[in-house]
């Protein structure tokens, strides 16, 4: 593999007056409404020391089966997000050893997910 591309968001703090009511029941905040110096550049810090320790062997059969045992995704229904489409509806069925996301689709269509945007409703 020649590339990884991630795709992360983490909400710190809870904005003034709540989220939004679209995502009310969804969202959440790492550190509610307490504020810390420099929190933003330290957590990112950390994700990227912690992904740099990854790319280090990335063919490594144990980081491949550690992201597999970590990941919400297979077994779930998802939400296929592409831009200027309708969302498609699909069951994550594994991670591929190349790291691409097996998906079912509604018609039994089986395809490999190596980018875009998904949406899991837990």
């Amino acid at each position: 593999m020649s590339y990884v591309v991630i795709g992360i968001g983490v909400n710190l703090r809870t904005p003034d007056g709540e989220f939004p009511e679209d995502i009310q029941k969804i969202a959440g905040s790492a550190f509610g409404n307490n504020t810390f110096p420099d929190l933003r550049n330290r957590l990112a810090a950390s994700i990227l020391d912690r992904l740099m320790n990854y790319s280090v062997h990335p063919g490594d059969p144990a980081i491949l089966e550690g992201y597999r045992r970590r990941s919400l995704v297979p077994g779930k229904e998802i939400s296929i997000l592409s831009p200027g489409k309708d969302p498609e509806s699909a069951l994550a069925l594994a991670v591929e050893p190349d790291y691409a996301l097996r998906v079912r689709m509604t018609d039994g269509e089986e395809r490999l997910l190596r980018s875009g945007e998904i949406s899991i409703r837990i």
